[in-house]
Order: structure tokens, then sequence, then C-alpha cells
């Protein structure tokens, strides 16, 4: 099989999912849901886009595991089950177009503006960066740290939520 073919031939990972090629979209931060984290239609329109357009495999945006892990706005939220109606339609139409999706689960760390959650970016450590407008995290504590696992955890359980793994 040439390399062309074997890119256009469905591939199946160990846990049975197979995907109709070996195309795939990488999760782009885009910023087009909502302010509050909830599914835009510019990110779904985006999202449809790709998987319309014959990606065996699409990821979403980054999408925050909690309020305090967000970095942009317009990023799309999972850390609260009022966003399974907007991660069931965007799981729906992959399943539509017979696309793998994937969600990214993501916390900003550092990266996350005050202006944005309301505290102080956080970190492993302090530390500080010569950046214009950096602004210094503050370390995390083993508890905070428990909790950011928690909400990880949290996020890939509503991912699986609105899973069809019947189709694998």
């Amino acid at each position: 099989m040439n390399s062309i073919s074997k890119l256009l031939s469905p591939f199946t990972f160990r846990n049975g999912a197979t995907v109709k090629n070996r195309l795939g979209v990488a999760p782009m931060t885009n910023t087009q849901s909502q302010s509050d984290g909830s599914l835009g239609g510019d990110e779904f329109d985006w999202l449809e886009q790709l998987a319309s357009g014959q990606f065996g495999l699409v990821m979403t945006c980054a999408s925050h595991v909690c309020k305090t892990g967000q970095a942009w706005v317009g990023q799309l939220g999972i850390y609260d089950d009022s966003y399974i109606p907007g991660l069931k339609k965007i799981a729906d139409m992959f399943k539509a177009h017979n696309t793998v999706g994937l969600v990214q689960l993501f916390h900003g760390g550092s990266r996350c503006p005050q202006r944005i959650t309301g505290v102080q970016p956080c970190s492993a450590s302090e530390f500080h960066l010569p950046i214009a407008g950096f602004e210094v995290p503050r370390p995390l504590t083993i508890a905070e740290i428990d909790k950011i696992i928690q909400a990880f955890a949290d996020a890939a359980e509503r991912a699986d939520q609105v899973s069809d793994y019947s189709r694998y």
C-alpha cells in the first residue's frame, strides 16, 4: 500500500474506535464560543466544516475544566453540567459526519489572566517573566492540585456522557 492509500485508509484504535481515514485536525483555540464558555455558533460551524471536510478525527479547541483554568475569552467550557447540551450537539454532529471527535481538556495555569477568572493565575511555583502585562502566578497548594485533578476527571466524565461508544 502506498503512502496516500495508507493515509486514506481506516485505522482502528486499541479501544475499538475506528476512524474512516488517518487525517486528523489538532485542536486550535479560536475563541469562537460564548464568553460564559457555552458553545458558540461560530465554534460549532467551524467544527462542522472540519468534520464535513472528510477528516477522520477532529479535536475541539482547548476546553477549560474549571472556571479558574480559562485562558481566553470565548473559550469552550466543560467544567459544569450546563455545558452538556452544547457538547452533545458537537458529538451528534461528529457522528452524523462519521468523524471521531475528541475534546481537548485544558487548564491554562499561569496563562489564566485575572481579568477573565477573577483570581491570580496559578502554577507549580511563583515565577517572573520579562513580558509586558505578565501576571506573576501563585503556587498551588496540594489541595488545589487535587481539586484540579478532580476537575479533569469530572470533565472527562462529561465528555463521556455525550459520546456514543455504541458505534465502535
